[in-house]
């Protein structure tokens, strides 16, 4: 989350040096290998404290967590004992009942936002507020699953029955859950129960007690965590978000909407040099000052394909990855067995990186990563916001909470806002597509089924990509640049498509429909009838 770096206690000078000859500062490099130095302590976990008391894995992990967060935040981890002191007080006062909820709600994110208007600056950093969000969701999710504990079985969903506890955790256990070393500084996110039974060794992919078959699915992830790492290494310098605040970049937008078009030159081929902001070559081959002033003009025609990858979350989906093979590696990850009988280790999957590449819908594509933080959020949030009998409400407000707990930019709102009209105007065509049979036979048709998933593909970059930008950017000053540079055009497209489709594009589609069906229920014997007048 965006915070006041702070200085780190492991040598700031040497880390600054070698984490500046791959492009990181300090703070975030001593973070990468925070990551990775989860792997070997899972490793330990899994292979030395296998068949050991519970209250062993609850210590080491507890220590491990603490001295990793020591050295990446200092005094700092002082917030995240004040929490879980809170919130341990709090479960043995009030657990169990939905004042407790309501209680932890409040005190967990307002802890976090006090924290975000306090430590924030103009852009993203490395801090401790970076576990603590996460560990606001995690101390939240266990008082609600205490709550259903203690609730009637008989309203509990099936998901509740699974994951609810009926005892107050001990302050133990919460300090091994809270500091899970595979957890604690980037998620994946994982209830109090997966976690007292991952240490019970109930999480076994075998009957025999014998350790778990996970190192190699650990070590399979963090190969794909590197690919998604070495893809930003080398995109980065060149595709950089900076790109969106220059002028090479409102100049593309410029041309890619016609604005740019100055006539023709005396060969007759199109000029498109009126938005111009540079010319590289008088601006080095001139000679007096006032020719090189008026050199400043550049043509751009990569804007579109710039766009996609410079809106790439490719970082963000590598530390996924990483953090994901760590929770392989100790156990904590396993999901039952597939149908050919082998151990599935995806319970704490933020990514899946084919159906991420792959997908050709936006809602497919933003259902493919951040998947535990999303899943916590439709369990505790939108779920339980049932009983206002209207889905749009409880999304909104599920959307809404997401944007929140991520912190007080406007570019987090504005993100999730256009989200939610993103996926709606999504949804709006396909059941176009579905009401009109010339659109489902053309879109169905094998002969087109490259050329349509090459385009639904750059559809699915670009209207992903376009509410990223205020996710990357923040601030609105910054925002404002690059949506003014194509005229805010696909705000308006999808913000105004679903009105114009409930009431103009439906209400036609209906009319066809009923006319379509009121042809098909004519009666045979009418239009043999006809048939035989026509002879």
């Amino acid at each position: 989350m965006p915070s006041e770096t702070v200085g780190t206690e492991a040598n700031p000078g040497t880390l600054s040096a070698v984490a500046g000859l791959i492009g990181l500062d300090a703070p975030s490099f001593l973070f990468l290998l925070t990551l990775l130095s989860c792997y070997p302590l899972c490793y330990v976990s899994r292979t030395y404290l296998h068949g050991q008391a519970q209250t062993i894995k609850h210590v080491y992990f507890t220590l491990c967590g603490l001295t990793l967060a020591s050295l990446n935040f200092g005094y700092d981890i002082v917030h995240s004992m004040i929490s879980l002191l809170v919130n341990y007080i709090l479960l043995v006062t009030v657990g169990g009942s939905q004042f407790s909820v309501a209680l932890s709600f409040a005190f967990n994110m307002g802890y976090l936002l006090i924290a975000y208007i306090v430590v924030s600056t103009d852009g993203y950093d490395v801090n401790w507020t970076t576990p603590h969000c996460i560990l606001t969701l995690r101390m939240i999710g266990t008082a609600f699953d205490l709550y259903d504990g203690h609730r009637d079985e008989s309203k509990l969903s099936a998901e509740q029955k699974e994951l609810n506890i009926k005892t107050t955790p001990t302050l133990l256990e919460m300090c091994g859950h809270t500091y899970f070393p595979g957890g604690f500084f980037a998620g994946p996110q994982f209830p109090m129960r997966r976690y007292l039974d991952f240490t019970a060794e109930k999480l076994l992919d075998n009957d025999e007690g014998r350790l778990p078959d996970c190192v190699m699915p650990a070590f399979n992830r963090l190969g794909a965590a590197a690919l998604y790492a070495l893809l930003e290494c080398v995109l980065a310098p060149i595709y950089s978000n900076e790109f969106l605040l220059s002028e090479e970049f409102a100049e593309g937008a410029c041309i890619m909407s016609g604005l740019a078009y100055n006539g023709k030159d005396e060969k007759g081929n199109a000029v498109w040099d009126a938005c111009a902001s540079v010319k590289p070559w008088k601006l080095e081959t001139s000679t007096h000052t006032a020719e090189y002033i008026r050199s400043f003009n550049l043509t751009t025609n990569t804007w579109v394909s710039r766009l996609e990858i410079v809106l790439g979350s490719v970082i963000f989906f590598a530390m996924d990855v990483a953090r994901e093979g760590a929770c392989i590696m100790s156990g904590l990850a396993y999901n039952g067995k597939d149908e050919k009988g082998n151990a599935v280790w995806d319970a704490c999957a933020s990514v899946k990186p084919w159906k991420l590449e792959t997908s050709t819908h936006t809602a497919e594509y933003i259902r493919s990563f951040n998947l535990t933080t999303n899943t916590w959020v439709s369990r505790y949030v939108f779920k339980r916001l049932k009983f206002l009998n209207n889905r749009y409400i409880s999304q909104t407000a599920a959307v809404m909470f997401l944007a929140v707990w991520h912190g007080m930019y406007i570019g987090y709102y504005i993100c999730f806002g256009l989200e939610i009209f993103v996926t709606t105007t999504e949804a709006f065509v396909q059941d176009a597509v579905k009401r009109y049979p010339p659109l489902a036979k053309l879109v169905n048709n094998p002969a087109l089924k490259f050329p349509i998933f090459a385009y639904l593909k750059f559809n699915v970059s670009l209207f992903v990509g376009y509410p990223l930008v205020s996710f990357v950017l923040l601030r609105w000053r910054r925002i404002r640049l690059v949506y003014s540079a194509v005229y805010h055009i696909p705000t308006l497209v999808v913000v105004g498509f679903p009105f114009l489709y409930q009431f103009a594009i439906l209400p036609r589609l209906k009319k066809l429909e009923r006319a379509a069906k009121k042809a098909a229920e004519e009666p045979q014997d009418v239009q043999n009838g006809e048939t035989d007048k026509s002879k």
